[in-house]
């Protein structure tokens, strides 16, 4: 008999976390045994009947709308100090209870669900529903107060108490309550997913998920159509980036500024070609801004590339590196930001301990200069792909944590 899957995302869209949440609803649906049902809050793309709203009230305007709400009690409660994404998930727009599909299924599959989608109570009660749930995570939120990304702080290993990325304007604190609400979720029948070593140390440390089962799986790549192409550049061609504006500093924006600062000082003669919504305004003709980039089209920008300069604060395992490695582009980087698994120093990638512009000043100069073989590194690349990073590799390993998962289930 047939086993049924649901699958719980915000968006069934082509933005960062949402194309894993459909990558692995793809490789699943595969399985001939599983019945795939994907319920989402807004969709972007062409969809089969397999894909649905959770309720017939879901879709772009109340996603947004049911956004804004979110952000709006966080202002309420405490006044943002950083541009950060912060969520507070305390608004619950349906019932659990009257998700049929959910009541029947066998496996729930969580991914990213904020922006007023999931509230902490639905989690809960999708926790309280005694079914085996798999939650895939794409960064910090499930075990902060609200934080997606806690950078420095460490507070999710206790309890939350003073979020520094709150101001303290009123005496209700509204991180330390969702860490309350947190700390009552029934973890018996989870398992996580990590796409990062870094994420799943985190997550090991958290006072929520320290003793929940947690597997990693990295991004997978689609390493037919992310494929190299031959370079003819006249100049260096770094690509850098995604910068979009809610959060380009996490992104590193101001890293790129400064490194670029630091280069029209020294006189490099290089390209730097950014991709997101984002755009950089320069005069010195350094910089060309291609804006944002269908799938197809960003496989051609990372292969015609030389490197890919990555300088996010805080990530946890980028699609963007994983593409820019499978087109042969090696990677240009700083140590904790969720690239361990797949930038690899002196191999396939640059790994610098922290970000320093005259570090890399100095990388591009040598490179510029063929004191460094970069073609090497183009073929580590490409390989370090194909042989880790590939969707029949990744696929198998997902298919066999679910089929086991299910399978204890029906054992208990």
């Amino acid at each position: 008999m047939k086993k049924t899957i649901v699958h719980l995302s915000s968006r069934y869209s082509f933005h960062g976390s949402f194309v894993s949440s459909k990558r692995f609803f793809n490789f699943l649906q595969n399985d001939k045994k599983l019945i795939n049902i994907y319920l989402t809050a807004r969709i972007d793309e062409e969809f089969k009947n397999d894909v649905r709203y959770i309720t017939p009230f879901h879709n772009k305007f109340t996603y947004k709308l049911f956004h804004y709400f979110d952000k709006l009690i966080n202002y309420f409660f405490h006044k943002k100090i950083t541009k950060s994404y912060w969520s507070n998930s305390k608004i619950s727009y349906f019932d659990i209870s009257n998700i049929e599909v959910l009541k029947k299924a066998d496996l729930i599959f969580l991914y990213w669900v904020n922006d007023g989608f999931l509230s902490l109570k639905n989690i809960n009660d999708i926790l309280n529903l005694g079914k085996p749930v798999i939650w895939r995570f794409s960064d910090m939120w499930p075990f902060t107060g609200g934080c997606h990304y806690a950078f420095n702080c460490n507070q999710y290993k206790s309890s939350c108490i003073k979020c520094p990325q709150l101001s303290k304007r009123y005496l209700n604190n509204l991180s330390y309550s969702n860490f309350k609400i947190k700390k009552k979720w029934k973890l018996d029948n989870l398992t996580i997913i990590s796409p990062s070593s870094y994420l799943e140390k985190t997550i090991k440390q958290s006072y929520l998920f320290k003793n929940v089962k947690v597997k990693k799986i990295l991004n997978s790549v689609d390493i037919k159509n992310f494929k190299p192409l031959k370079k003819n550049n006249k100049k260096l061609r770094i690509l850098v980036g995604p910068f979009n504006s809610q959060d380009k500093i996490r992104k590193g924006y101001d890293l790129f500024v400064k490194l670029l600062n630091y280069i029209k000082q020294k006189k490099l003669d290089i390209k730097f070609e950014t991709f997101g919504t984002f755009k950089h305004y320069d005069e010195s003709n350094l910089v060309k801004n291609n804006g944002f980039i269908k799938k197809k089209d960003l496989s051609k920008l990372y292969a015609k590339s030389d490197m890919y300069l990555f300088l996010s604060k805080g990530d946890n395992s980028p699609n963007t590196i994983a593409e820019s490695l499978s087109c042969g582009t090696p990677i240009i980087t700083f140590k904790n930001n969720g690239t361990d698994d797949y930038c690899i120093n002196d191999y396939n990638s640059f790994v610098l301990k922290e970000f320093n512009e005259e570090k890399i000043f100095e990388l591009l100069n040598k490179i510029l200069n063929k004191k460094i073989n970069i073609k090497l590194k183009s073929i580590n690349a490409r390989l370090f792909a194909k042989k880790h990073l590939s969707d029949n590799s990744i696929s198998k390993k997902l298919n066999r944590l679910v089929n086991e998962t299910i399978e204890n289930k029906y054992i208990k």
